[in-house]
Formats: structure tokens, sequence, C-alpha cells
């Protein structure tokens, strides 16, 4: 357990964190954000687990889509770029399925911080494929790079959630 103001690790019943002196209350109510205290994994690995997942699972239609059309599109040059799209996309796709994973696992404040910071240092490059989808016109593209910058805000709100304040 960890303290929920300063991120300090608890002791099983203290009323009172050691670290900052935030006064702790357990509603008994295990797997949730409780009064003070973060039990990990929670309500909120859990749910942005089970986002990045269908993030992941998406992805993989839309490559299966990308990689038949452009089969079909090998003859007017454009064909290739699909297929090369799609092959990235199945890519990340499963690196999007373990990530999923792991947050479903986060048990401690180290991997809380280290899952908060990887979606942080994602903006970036999702601005980046974001235009670019823009400039050759893959809608699919621009609508999933929306969905993540849209998770990736929400997931950096709930942070506080997760013990990660930083």
């Amino acid at each position: 357990m960890y303290c929920k103001s300063c991120g300090a690790t608890l002791s099983g019943n203290s009323m009172v964190c050691p670290s900052c002196g935030q006064t702790l209350t357990m509603n008994g109510q295990m797997g949730s954000d409780t009064g003070g205290i973060v039990i990990l994994p929670n309500e909120t690995t859990n749910w942005l687990s089970r986002r990045v997942q269908a993030n992941g699972v998406v992805w993989i239609f839309i490559a299966i889509y990308q990689i038949i059309a452009g089969i079909f599109l090998t003859g007017v040059g454009y064909g290739f770029a699909m297929i090369a799209c799609g092959v990235w996309n199945i890519v990340q796709s499963i690196l999007d399925l373990r990530f999923s994973k792991q947050i479903l696992h986060c048990n401690n404040m180290g991997r809380a911080r280290a899952i908060i910071q990887s979606i942080d240092r994602s903006k970036g490059v999702t601005i980046l494929f974001l235009f670019l989808n823009l400039a050759i016109g893959g809608v699919l593209g621009v609508i999933g790079c929306i969905y993540w910058l849209a998770l990736r805000s929400k997931a950096l709100d709930r942070a506080p959630e997760m013990g990660v304040y930083d």
C-alpha cells in the first residue's frame, strides 16, 4: 500500500503516513482507491489496461484490412505503402497488447510510474503519425491517433489514482 498524498510505502495498518503525516483511512475495499491509500493493482489500472487492450485489438483489424487492400493495390504503387502500414500496425498492436498486460499486473509504485511515463512519452510519436495520416489521407489512422491522445490525456489525469504525482 502507498500513501495517496506522497507515494510513500505504508505498513499494513498505518493510520498516519510516516512520511507526510496524511491521515489514512481504509474502508476494506481491496483493489480500490481508498481514503489516503493507493492499492495496486486497482480500478484505474484495470480501466487503463482494458482500453489499451481494446486499442491493440482494433488496430489488428485495421492492419489486416490494410494488408489485404494493399495486396490488391500493388499494381498502382500505393499498395506497398498500405502493406507496410499494415505490418507496422500489427507490430504496434502486439506491443499494445503486451503493454495492457503490464498495466494489469502493475503492483508497485515503480511500475506505475514507468507506465505513466511511457504513456506520457507517446505524445510526440502519436502527433507525428497523426500528421502523417493527415498527409496521406489515412482516415482510420487519424481516428486512431486522436483516440490514443484522448486516452493518454485521461490516463495522465488519473495517474494520482495509481500513486503517480509527477
